[in-house]
């Protein structure tokens, strides 16, 4: 069985199942060539726009449960939906699709239920391991985060950190990711950026775009996303919990 090839992913060949097709297609031809060296940002925003999902990988197919990496996190759908409620892969398809935290999808025909996952991954089409399942891809980035932006101290081990490094931000279940800032100003660094909520009296937590070099400044203690595909450039940090009492 072929693969074809999604993104560019250093994986572990141990942790890798065989037979995996990955959830994302890239053209033979691109603008950006990767013998050349690092592209420009206009190359790899093109790559990027050309890339698209496998819609349906037919049976046998399934999301990869494995883990590419030996330190990543495993992984398990955020959601399951069985029943009428998903009796059939279309259903599946659309639920995947009209929820934007959804990037990829598994249907089990023999129990009908409907897996969806939040981050992309490689189908697994192993019979002995895909047998009467069906999979999709409904976007390569989610916009947003599963089940909201939970408060500091609501999950456990979430807490009021001074900083969370790189790749790290305020979570945010906008599209943009950003819009429920207070506050948007340009910023040399995050230490700048930090102490510039320390100075709000409403400021509780702040997200510092190394790439823009832009602060936000947030009026909320929620907890922080750590999604690459979302955070990459970005640190956070926590000031307060409450409004100060100046």
């Amino acid at each position: 069985m072929g693969c074809e090839l999604a993104l560019l992913v250093v994986a572990a060949a141990a942790a890798r199942p065989t037979g995996d097709v990955w959830a994302e297609t890239t053209p033979s031809a691109s603008v950006y060539n990767p013998y050349k060296g690092d592209a420009s940002d206009a190359e790899y925003a093109a790559l990027e726009a050309s890339k698209a999902c496998v819609e349906i990988c037919e049976a046998p197919c399934r999301v990869s449960d494995g883990q590419l990496l030996e330190s990543a996190k495993p992984v398990t759908p955020y959601k399951v939906i069985d029943g009428i409620k998903s009796a059939t892969f279309q259903t599946c398809k659309k639920l995947c699709t009209e929820d934007e935290a959804c990037s990829v999808w598994t249907f089990k025909m023999s129990r009908l239920e409907c897996l969806l996952y939040h981050r992309l991954q490689p189908f697994d089409t192993d019979p002995t391991r895909a047998d009467s399942m069906i999979a999709g891809c409904a976007r390569r980035k989610t916009s947003v985060v599963p089940a909201g932006c939970p408060a500091l101290g609501q999950l456990t081990g979430t807490a009021c950190k001074a900083e969370c490094p790189m790749p790290c931000k305020v979570c945010d279940s906008s599209v943009t990711g950003t819009s429920s800032a207070m506050i948007k100003v340009s910023k040399p660094n995050q230490q700048e950026c930090g102490k510039h909520c320390r100075l709000q009296q409403e400021c509780h937590m702040w997200t510092y775009d190394s790439r823009l070099s832009q602060c936000f400044l947030y009026d909320k203690a929620v907890t922080f996303d750590q999604d690459y595909e979302r955070a990459a450039h970005m640190t956070a940090g926590c000031v307060r919990t409450q409004a100060a009492q100046w």
